[in-house]
């Protein structure tokens, strides 16, 4: 029994002094892990779908989305009137960069005349404001991207600007806080009654301004 028993013991401190051995260093090697970077293309996916319509425009630097304003009934009188959303409406611009250039770009926008929809021999003397929006990419804001506070006319005013090696990937410009809304100012008021309509034209620029 006394022989049994110092058999199973050291084997036993056998198979602990294996166990408990420092590993040897043996060999080591080097691979790669490639690819190639391209620019975009298509059309891109809106970072807050409640600012609409989508353009659907497509290619590697593009307007995914812009908003019209809509500033309801108007009193004759009345000198100035913040535009109307409906439905978690935003009121806003995203533009897409996927170039990947890091060349930067702006973007800017004017309206025409006001003209009444029935009668295009009377407009309307008014002026569109929009104020310094907040800027996001969906995941930050810390990028350099700028928003502008403009009073729009008949010439271009830059509303976003993004400097070199800036706005690359998507960027949203929501235009409207709290307090600060988009408004439809300077109303003449030798205003006639009827229905008025101004296009507002929207350029990007493929650099910054």
């Amino acid at each position: 029994m006394k022989k049994r028993f110092l058999t199973y013991g050291l084997l036993l401190s056998s198979i602990l002094l294996y166990s408990n051995g420092t590993a040897a260093y043996a060999d080591d090697a080097t691979s790669n892990a490639n690819t190639t970077v391209a620019a975009g293309d298509g059309t891109g996916a809106l970072i807050d779908s409640n600012v609409k319509p989508a353009t659907n425009s497509s290619g590697s630097l593009t307007i995914d989305a812009v908003s019209s304003f809509n500033f309801g009934t108007i009193k004759v009188g009345v000198t100035s009137k913040t535009a109307e959303t409906t439905n978690g409406e935003k009121l806003g611009v995203q533009v897409r960069d996927v170039r990947g250039t890091g060349a930067g770009w702006a973007l800017n926008v004017k309206v025409g005349t006001f003209t009444n929809t029935t009668d295009s021999t009377k407009t309307l003397s008014a002026s569109v404001s929009i104020p310094k929006g907040t800027v996001s990419n969906g995941v930050d804001s810390t990028q350099g991207v700028v928003a502008k506070s403009v009073v729009l006319n008949s010439s271009y005013a830059n509303v976003m600007n993004a400097p070199k090696d800036t706005g690359m990937g998507r960027w949203l410009d929501t235009f409207e806080s709290t307090s600060d809304k988009v408004t439809l100012q300077d109303i003449a008021q030798n205003a006639y009654t009827g229905s008025y309509t101004a296009t507002m034209n929207w350029q990007l620029v493929d650099a910054p301004s």
